[in-house]
This record gives C-alpha cells, structure tokens and sequence, in this order.
C-alpha cells in the first residue's frame, strides 16, 4: 500500500486516478441526533414571530448543548434540528455524546419553559438517535439510512422523551438507565426496530466497566513491552507508560488484556479516568481521572503518603 501511494504522488494529479468529488465524499461511521420541538398548545392570537421566537429560542439552546458535548447540529424547518457526533471530528465516545446531549437538552428546554411568561406556551421536545455508517460529502452533507431513521424514531417518541435502537444502547450499555420499548414499525424501515426509552444517566458506572470486549488482535508486542515494565517494576526500577493512539484504536482494550495478566501476581491497581466531556472545565475533581498506576504489593504506600501524594 505504501508502494502504491508512493507511485501515486510521482505521477502527480491525474482525473484518471481521482474521479471528480472522489476527494470530497468520506465514509464513516457517525451517530446521529434528531430533535423536534412542539408547544402544548399555540394560542388563535400567537403571532408568525411569536413562533419564531418561542421555538427558535429551544432550537439555539439544544445547538449550544450539542456543541458542548461535541457534535455538529443543523436547524431544521425552525422547529427541529439534526445533530451528528462523529464528523467532521470522531471520539471513541460518539454514542455516548449523543445520549448524554440529549438528556442535557431536555433538561435546558424545562429551564427555559420555568424561566417563560406564564403566557407562554409549555415546549417539550422528541428526540431519536441512531447510528451507523454514513456517506458525507465536502458540504457535510450526511446521506445514509442512519439519518432518515433518526428521524423516524424521534417522531415515534412521546413529548419528553429519548429513544434510542439497539445499536445505539448496546454502545452505551450501563452508562444510562434505560426502558425497553418493544419493537417499532418505523416507516421506510423494511424490519421492526426495537427501541429504547432512556431515562437518566446510571450512578457508579464507568464505559470501561460495562462494555463487551472486542478480540485481542494484533497488539502482542505491545503487551510483551508492557510486561517487560511492569518486571522492571517490580525490580525496583521506576517506570512510566504512555499509550497513544487515535481513537478506537485499544488503547483502552490494551490495558485491559495487560491486567487480566496480573490476575495471579500481588499488587495494587489504581484507575482513573479523563473525560472528553470536561475538557473545558480546568482542574475538574470528581472521583475518576486519567491514569492508571500500578505498585508491587511490597512497594504500596501507606495511608499518610496516600494523602500527601493527592
């Protein structure tokens, strides 16, 4: 392969070799956010710009909500918006975003509904998410079924609600309480789909904790250096480990083969974990962080060190 490309750049630009728009359309796989918004009721005397204001102020907060969490949202017919997490910029966490975004939508469209005239009308909002492979050109158009389908979901959801597929929850598995809601006949879908309703986030529980874990494949030398450390530590040698990878790349499914190692050795495990999400939010605490240390049974430290070390 990188023969070819080699070959390629020698021979310079060539319409034969780079069809026209090629370039310029990517495929990958991204999770996709639908959301609309609707008023309990709209009363006979409300305005053209009455409207405006009410659903264009919900759609600007889910927008800065979305931003937050990382995705790209677009307005939709002023009432609605699409959001994908995973373009122009991919997190190993997209599924998660999206959820976590969705739920903190919710929770803004309540804070504007109680900060509203009383003669306000109620907004509540509907919101489906699917994920899949897409198709996305240099515009940042998305085509592909997961939008169409995100779209279907979130019409089949109550007022309030967040549904999600199977695909979806299964990325998420015990981060969120979540509520199944049986098989949908979604339109332009030739199969039911079975979704789910979530509820609130769940309490104690980390991504690492609960994920199924993917084959071990292609990572051996890397293990054997982890190994080669960790013996190196327990010499009494001190040793630091830094692993780098774009993501998705196991990183994560590293560690986690480099600790079922240790099953049968004496030792003390500490983790932490840094979240994508707090990235803005200098010197955060919260009970998990980002590094994981490991110390030989004999070399642990005592209660005072503990302390003086945090």
């Amino acid at each position: 392969m990188m023969k070819a490309i080699a070959e390629l750049e020698a021979r310079g630009p060539s319409s034969a070799l780079q069809p026209a728009g090629a370039a310029a359309i990517e495929r990958r796989p991204i999770t996709v956010l639908s959301c609309r918004f609707e008023a309990s009721s709209l009363p006979a005397q409300f305005d053209v710009e009455d409207w405006r204001d009410l659903y264009g102020g919900c759609v600007n907060e889910a927008l800065a909500v979305v931003q937050k969490f990382g995705g790209r949202g677009q307005p939709e017919l002023g009432d609605s918006l699409m959001a994908v997490f995973g373009y122009p910029q991919a997190q190993e966490n997209d599924a998660e975003c999206a959820v976590r975004a969705a739920l903190a939508i919710q929770l803004a469209i309540e804070k504007l509904n109680a900060r509203s005239a009383p003669a306000t009308p109620q907004v509540s909002a509907r919101i489906g998410i699917e994920c899949g492979k897409v198709v996305v050109d240099s515009m940042g158009g998305v085509f592909e079924r997961a939008t169409s389908i995100a779209a279907r979901i979130q019409a089949a959801a109550d007022p309030g609600a967040v549904l999600v597929t199977t695909d979806v929850l299964r990325q998420v598995a015990g981060l969120f309480i979540a509520e199944d809601r049986g098989p949908h006949d979604l339109k332009c879908v030739p199969h039911k789909v079975n979704l789910y309703r979530i509820r609130r986030l769940a309490s104690g529980r980390n991504r690492a904790d609960t994920r199924t874990m993917t084959p071990f494949v292609d990572r051996g030398g890397e293990l054997e250096l982890l190994t080669r450390e960790w013996e190196s530590a327990r010499s009494g040698a001190g040793r630091l480990v830094l692993i780098v990878g774009e993501a998705g790349a196991g990183k994560s499914r590293l560690v986690a083969e480099f600790r079922t190692r240790l099953s049968e050795i004496p030792h003390t495990w500490v983790h932490y974990n840094g979240s994508p999400l707090l990235q803005s939010s200098s010197f955060y605490r919260s009970r998990n962080g980002a590094a994981v240390a490991l110390t030989p049974r004999r070399h642990r430290p005592t209660a005072s060190q503990s302390s003086r070390r945090r």
